[in-house]
């Protein structure tokens, strides 16, 4: 399995053009021992990738001495319990003291932590790690990021851009956006096994992918600022009006619109107070409830936290 997950990761995450470095074969155990299958079979990922590469080395001399090459069967990992340690850790390994004005930090779990980093040209670089990290020496050090997605300063992906996005527990998409487009591979399980393919549609019809992303935004993206936010606030409001009307498309109207309301509040929008009201309102019209029509124009939920230090 190691052989495996090895090849499937050069495969999938690397750019095959470029040539292998001895932080490519770091970064492949970076991944690898976020996994629990790994963290419990250390000695073994790392015997199988160093046999590999030095049976690799004798028929295809590479750019860099084997011994340059720290293999995970030496490292020592280990999970941070508390978030002011995540945090701190996070913080000395990102750039110097003159920057720290420009990162912000969220907890998204006891595990996880959004780190955004403002760039100079108004673009946005944004990570999410786990609080698994390794010990170097007398510092910890963050492994890899599970996502990490840039930004330009109008707050889209940037075109041409290598993307990864963690969708869910062990699948991640490593992707790119070219005119609208999305290009790229879904991965899953402990050997990064592809799962599927993003074949140049608009992103919204890779749903694992779409939804993931829309969640993740949520966090520093103003719902007013996002089309499909205000897009599916329209269609509920319209379906709302039309369902105490005798329109023939009022029925099918509402069922489509409450359908994916429902969705959105449970795969992108969670707890948002303006959609909750618009899709509980609709459910009760669609079942001949008349309760008073809510004022629909209320504020969404608070959309974009104010990003502090943890404490």
């Amino acid at each position: 399995m190691a052989r495996l997950s090895f090849y499937h990761w050069v495969k999938n995450f690397l750019d095959l053009q470029l040539d292998l470095q001895p932080k490519m074969i770091e970064q492949f155990y970076d991944h690898a021992l976020q996994i629990p299958y790994w963290q419990n079979s250390q000695k073994e990922l790392a015997e199988t990738v160093q046999n590999d590469l030095i049976t690799f080395a004798h028929n295809h001399p590479l750019g860099f001495e084997l011994n340059d090459i720290r293999h995970a069967n030496t490292w020592q990992t280990l999970e941070l319990q508390q978030g002011q340690d995540f945090y701190q850790v996070l913080r000395d390994h990102g750039p110097g003291k003159m920057e720290e004005s420009k990162r912000k930090y969220l907890a998204l779990s006891p595990t996880q932590i959004l780190q955004i980093h403002v760039l100079d040209n108004g673009g946005l670089d944004v990570c999410v790690y786990s609080n698994r990290v390794k010990v170097d020496g007398s510092r910890l050090k963050p492994l890899s990021p599970l996502t990490r997605l840039h930004y330009n300063s109008a707050l889209e992906l940037v075109p041409g851009q290598t993307q990864l996005l963690q969708t869910s527990h062990l699948t991640w998409a490593r992707f790119q956006m070219d005119d609208g487009a999305c290009h790229g591979l879904l991965f899953k399980g402990y050997t990064f096994q592809k799962a599927d393919a993003f074949m140049g549609k608009v992103m919204s019809q890779y749903p694992e992918l779409y939804y993931a992303l829309k969640r993740l935004e949520r966090h520093f993206i103003d719902l007013k600022s996002d089309p499909l936010y205000q897009e599916l606030v329209a269609l509920l409001e319209k379906a709302n009006a039309m369902a105490a009307s005798p329109h023939p498309e009022a029925t099918r109207l509402a069922e489509t619109a409450l359908q994916k309301g429902q969705l959105a509040l449970k795969n992108i929008f969670p707890n948002d107070k303006l959609l909750t009201l618009l899709v509980t309102n609709l459910e009760y019209r669609i079942t001949d409830g008349r309760p008073q029509r809510p004022s629909l124009q209320g504020k969404p939920e608070e959309p974009c936290p104010s990003l502090r230090p943890l404490t």
